[in-house]
């Protein structure tokens, strides 16, 4: 498992992943103590939006905190990728009754991360191989002396073959990001990066509809242009014949290009848009109905709260109360 992955990866770049069959989607986080659980509940948002933009359960997860769970019994598996989060104020040395247990659990996994001062585990466990590693500064000294001898990397992540580290509990979510999308794509990491504050937003808001579509669309021109029309028109609402118009074809000649490329028509991906758009102000805003309504580019209130409830199961009403109250909206 961990220890017998031989693919080599391209460096320690954020692009370096590569394909590697260490990789998976389902992840078990140890937390050092309930200090660090913040960093593994950080990642653990990192997974939870790729599950919302990907529009699956792809990824799942474990949460165990504090070196009591590996005396417990196994907690990974062969297809599981284990992350063990530590802090940064001191080395998380692994007490020696439960050295055996932690060298079972990391060569049980398919991949391994290290979080901070998770990186003296595996030499504390007795697995002195040397692999290069992303390692805070005020912990390289202190790793040198307990037998490291590869170089360190000087990206504040790294990706050595089954390996994964990260110089701190910030940067885990970072390597996080990277490991999906080395299974989801390019295109896919940088809408992650984007929702997750590690890009620059930009100009134009941010929809999870939008990025799956044209994830869908796979660079067809003609479809990415539509796309880009309709997420830009949200308030004044355009008709499918004027998108059309612009981009130069038919509207029955765009119809077949949805169909064909997202089976789905123009008209309804424009009015998930408007009502993705309709969530986000319902949960964000106290902007009273009528004008969410007049917002998202609905003639009136009534065909609103219908498609609002066709598609998410809640009227707005509901979801405006769930969102003011703090309960979950989804």
């Amino acid at each position: 498992m961990y220890q017998n992955k031989s693919e080599a990866f391209a460096g320690c770049a954020t692009t370096g992943l590569g394909l590697n069959r260490s990789l998976t989607r389902d992840f078990v986080f140890l937390s050092q103590n309930a200090a660090s659980t913040f960093a593994a509940e950080a990642c653990i948002d990192a997974l939870r939006r790729a599950n919302r933009l990907i529009g699956s359960n792809a990824y799942s997860w474990q949460h165990h905190i504090g070196e009591s769970s590996i005396a417990s019994g196994p907690i990974c598996g062969r297809s599981q990728t284990l992350v063990l989060v530590g802090g940064t104020d001191a080395p998380w040395l692994v007490s020696h009754d439960l050295q055996a247990e932690i060298r079972s659990h990391i060569r049980s996994a398919a991949r391994l991360c290290l979080v901070s001062a998770a990186v003296f585990i595996p030499y504390a466990a007795g697995m002195s191989e040397s692999r290069k590693m992303a390692v805070h500064p005020d912990f390289r000294f202190g790793l040198r002396e307990s037998g490291y001898r590869q170089q360190f990397s000087q990206n504040t992540t790294c990706h050595d073959t089954a390996l994964s580290t990260a110089i701190s509990p910030v940067a885990a979510v970072q390597m996080i990001a990277e490991i999906i999308g080395a299974l989801e794509g390019e295109y896919s990491e940088y809408a992650l990066r984007r929702g997750l504050g590690l890009n620059p937003p930009g100009s134009a808001g941010f929809s999870g509809e939008h990025w799956r579509m044209k994830r869908q669309a796979q660079g067809n021109p003609v479809v990415n242009r539509a796309l880009d029309i309709m997420r830009d028109n949200i308030e004044e609402a355009i008709l499918m014949s004027e998108v059309a118009d612009i981009l130069g074809v038919s509207q029955r000649q765009l119809e077949r290009k949805f169909s064909l490329l997202l089976n789905t028509s123009p008209l309804s991906v424009y009015t998930n848009f408007r009502l993705e758009r309709s969530r986000i102000l319902l949960a964000q805003t106290s902007l009273p109905l009528t004008e969410i309504s007049v917002a998202c580019g609905f003639s009136n209130t009534t065909m609103f709260r219908r498609c609002y409830k066709t598609k998410y199961g809640e009227t707005p009403r509901l979801a405006r109360k769930a969102a003011f109250r703090g309960s979950p909206m989804m």
